[in-house]
């Protein structure tokens, strides 16, 4: 297999095994092939993953990995995600890979108040995973009901500061013009 790796200082490197490129062309022709190996074995990894947990309820963005379980019955939940998070492990087993259990928790959303009180014992392996009642994933915060008030309110104090400098800014006499007002309201929203 030949590996190609673009060094920062833009030139190409090939090379069939990294022992082969000669120390005179530099670290960056070793450093660039490892690098550009490393991102093709971690989206090969990534990509892969889908065939490991074979269920439909997943979600993957970037590194980012959610697994999720819909049913009327909580135990039958917790025991699908189990057996996901078992596949998952064999799978990055095999790969040489670790699931950072410490990085991993779980979330049950419910209207049930006796459902979300329930303590779920979802393992990866003989680790525990800790619950988490109001996640964040890809910038949303979710609360245990999915009426995404925490959220709301986390955006409307987020936007409510940004306004509040806008108007500190157009209250000012110092030539704070239309234009300038208009380019940083839309940088700001």
């Amino acid at each position: 297999m030949v590996l190609q790796a673009v060094c920062t200082d833009g030139s190409k490197r090939s090379s069939r095994n990294a022992s082969s490129v000669p120390e005179s062309r530099g670290p960056c022709a070793v450093l660039g092939q490892v690098r550009a190996l490393s991102c093709t074995l971690f989206l090969i990894f990534m990509n892969n993953i889908g065939n490991a947990v074979h269920t439909p309820n997943k979600l993957s963005y970037a590194d980012d990995l959610v697994l999720w379980q819909q049913d009327t019955d909580i135990d039958k939940a917790t025991e699908a995600v189990n057996r996901d998070l078992a596949s998952l492990k064999r799978f990055c087993e095999r790969w040489k890979m670790r699931i950072n259990t410490g990085k991993t928790a779980y979330t049950t959303f419910s209207l049930s108040k006796p459902v979300l009180k329930k303590a779920l014992d979802i393992r990866i392996g003989s680790d525990s995973l800790q619950r988490d009642d109001l996640p964040r994933y890809l910038g949303v915060s979710l609360d245990p009901r999915l009426c995404l008030r925490r959220h709301i309110e986390e955006v409307t104090n987020s936007v409510r500061e940004r306004t509040r400098i806008l108007q500190k800014l157009a209250g000012t006499n110092w030539g704070a013009t239309p234009q300038s007002l208009r380019t940083i309201y839309v940088s700001f929203i």
